[in-house]
């Protein structure tokens, strides 16, 4: 299979999409290279450890918004 084939790139596209799904930030920041640089709103995050830092604080928080019994309550 060629290196820039559509199935080639279909087959990396959902890698990608199922490491997201498993929100495991150490799994995420591994498709990414250790310069990458992201952008979210105002922050800058850059390499592949602050991406991974960056991954984990948004979950958790996402997490606590929502609480464990599904509700917002604190």
């Amino acid at each position: 299979m060629a290196a820039g084939s559509a199935e080639t790139a279909a087959q990396k596209a959902r890698l990608a999409e199922d490491a997201w799904n498993t929100r495991d930030p150490a799994r995420v920041a591994l498709g990414y290279t250790v310069d990458s640089v992201w952008r979210n709103r105002a922050e800058f995050i850059h390499g592949r450890e602050t991406i991974e830092a960056f991954l984990t604080r948004k979950w958790n928080r996402e997490l606590d918004s929502h609480g464990t019994s599904g509700t917002n309550s604190p």
